[in-house]
């Protein structure tokens, strides 16, 4: 990972190099040193940027899809049911749930990112 791939990394995730440190368990000169170009990423440290850029754009992938299935729902009257039982009513509290659960993660993610929302 190249300094600048470094910096569009910390950017999509709403870090500056200053506050990177925390979430990516390197001191600040280190960190200073990876988004001027001075030294490579470590190999750890490109994974760990990787993997949080990747779980924040599927969460908030997944969180579109929910609210989408629920606009199904309560615009679009769509019913959702088995051997002509209605089972809409839970499957829509039980999207509500992953939503609110998706939104969580996004304000509180476990690793220390800013909030994503």
């Amino acid at each position: 990972m190249t300094g600048a791939q470094f910096n569009a990394a910390l950017r999509d995730l709403g870090l500056s190099v200053y506050a990177s440190p925390t979430v990516l368990k390197v001191t600040l000169r280190q960190a200073q040193r990876y988004s001027s170009g001075e030294k490579p990423v470590e190999a750890r440290v490109a994974a760990i940027l990787e993997m949080l850029v990747e779980n924040v754009r599927w969460l908030k992938h997944r969180r579109h899809e929910l609210k989408m299935m629920i606009a199904a729902i309560d615009e679009q009257g769509m019913h959702i049911g088995t051997n002509n039982v209605d089972h809409t009513k839970a499957w829509r509290e039980q999207l509500r749930i992953w939503l609110a659960d998706i939104e969580d993660l996004l304000r509180n993610h476990p690793s220390g990112l800013p909030a994503q929302i």
